[in-house]
């Protein structure tokens, strides 16, 4: 991100927004013991998995300077450094490049915790209404937010306050919440203070990142599996086994017990199951086989318009409240909505401002429009853009807010620390 100092992964102070989001999340993650006697403050343990060495890598340099690109640069080095858990407490519109680069860390056995997303609006009618991406892969665990008294961290009646966003269903199967707002973490630049502002989907990530680390440390001596991704199956099947599931359209599989966790066993190698390649793609449209421009797309140019199409979508608010009003899932077969429905949507769609004339031709070609032929299966494997950061958030059109967070990297020491206290690299300023 900051070309002058390439490996420097510290938050320089002079951004615009999200100062210190990066501090944040990561002592939420590892932060070690807290003195607050000085203060008149409480005392006691910040971070869930004060024992890891956290590799923090920097992709933005405020949320509204944001490229693609480096989150898949910052996976692809998470991948290649061989670290057990990826914590990212950002998100919003993919790309094909993230594909590639999120399905590699899982089949690496990287398990990959991700911030669902934040919104604002009335109620429902709130965007980014759905998870936002990488969090929306199936291959990736997204973290949605809980509040203190079990309610949902979302659908608030004033559209001022800041919720979670969480779905489609067909996601649900692999997301899970944790506490937000209010969350203790450390203060940036200020090593001796704590806040107790942690909000947003960001603050839950990294508690449900610190489980896993926790667990897969408890069990490092068992995980002896044939194949890496089976370790990120039993990490999650520990998470959701355990989790208190009580709320499957905001919470998933359930809300984080940590504690509870810790005393899942691993399972068995051949009860885990592989999750399927992500893709990008709006399914509910079905493969483009309309001609576009008078010949008929590839196969190539077929994935090319589903990703443009599930682009648009994530940042479109009238295209979301369409799918939510009618309780729609993007991500589920063409023949699970009725044909008027498919039909107004890829009107709407081939309406927005941004959609190419490819794609609109495609959309609206007589008898071959995207959606016509049926078929329920996804889209082809994309390539798709992820990276993350050791500090800052990601930047997202003013229809779309999105979650504006860093990712952090947990690996562990060979052997495991004996000492359970925080090992970091980034500036001394940033870590409490």
């Amino acid at each position: 991100v900051d070309r002058n100092r390439p490996d420097d992964a510290s938050d320089p102070g002079d951004e615009v927004g999200n100062l210190g989001h990066g501090t944040g999340t990561l002592s939420i993650l590892a932060g070690a013991h807290f003195d607050g006697t000085t203060f008149n403050s409480p005392s006691g343990i910040v971070g869930g998995a004060t024992f890891a060495t956290v590799i923090p890598i920097r992709v933005a340099n405020s949320v509204v300077l944001f490229a693609n690109s480096a989150i898949a640069q910052a996976i692809a080095y998470a991948t290649d450094q061989k670290v057990d858990v990826l914590s990212m407490s950002m998100g919003g519109v993919p790309s094909q490049v993230w594909v590639d680069v999120v399905n590699r860390a899982y089949l690496a056995g990287i398990t990959m915790v991700t911030a669902a997303g934040n919104n604002f609006g009335p109620g429902k009618v709130r965007v980014p209404r759905f998870i936002v991406y990488p969090a929306r892969f199936r291959r990736v665990l997204a973290a949605c937010g809980v509040m203190f008294d079990g309610k949902p961290y979302a659908d608030f009646p004033n559209a001022t306050f800041m919720g979670g966003s969480y779905g489609p269903g067909s996601k649900m199967d692999t997301a899970m919440a944790a506490f937000t707002p209010n969350v203790a973490w450390a203060e940036y630049a200020c090593t001796k203070l704590i806040a107790f502002d942690g909000a947003g989907t960001s603050a839950a990530t990294p508690q449900i990142a610190s489980a896993a680390a926790c667990w897969l440390q408890e069990n490092r001596g068992k995980l002896n599996y044939s194949q890496p991704w089976m370790r990120v199956e039993a990490v999650r099947t520990a998470l959701f086994a355990t989790a208190n599931n009580t709320n499957r359209e905001h919470f998933g599989r359930g809300t984080l017990r940590a504690g509870l966790a810790m005393g899942q066993a691993p399972t068995a190698e051949n009860q885990l199951q592989l999750e399927k390649t992500d893709s990008i793609g709006v399914p509910i449209l079905g493969p483009v086989i309309g001609e576009v421009f008078g010949m008929a797309p590839s196969a190539a140019q077929q994935q090319m318009l589903q990703v443009e199409a599930t682009q648009i979508l994530m940042k479109d608010a009238e295209l979301q409240r369409m799918l939510a009003d009618a309780g729609a899932d993007p991500e589920g077969p063409p023949e699970n909505v009725p044909d008027e429905f498919r039909r107004r949507f890829r009107e709407a769609l081939a309406d927005n401002s941004s959609t190419s004339e490819a794609l609109k031709s495609a959309l609206r070609r007589p008898g071959g429009a995207v959606g016509d032929s049926g078929q329920g299966s996804r889209p082809g494997s994309l390539a798709g853009v992820a990276r993350n950061g050791g500090r800052t958030s990601l930047g997202a059109p003013a229809s779309a807010p999105a979650v504006a967070s860093p990712a952090e990297f947990v690996r562990f020491a060979t052997p495991a620390p004996q000492d359970p206290r925080l090992r970091v690299r980034p500036d001394p300023r940033n870590a409490s």
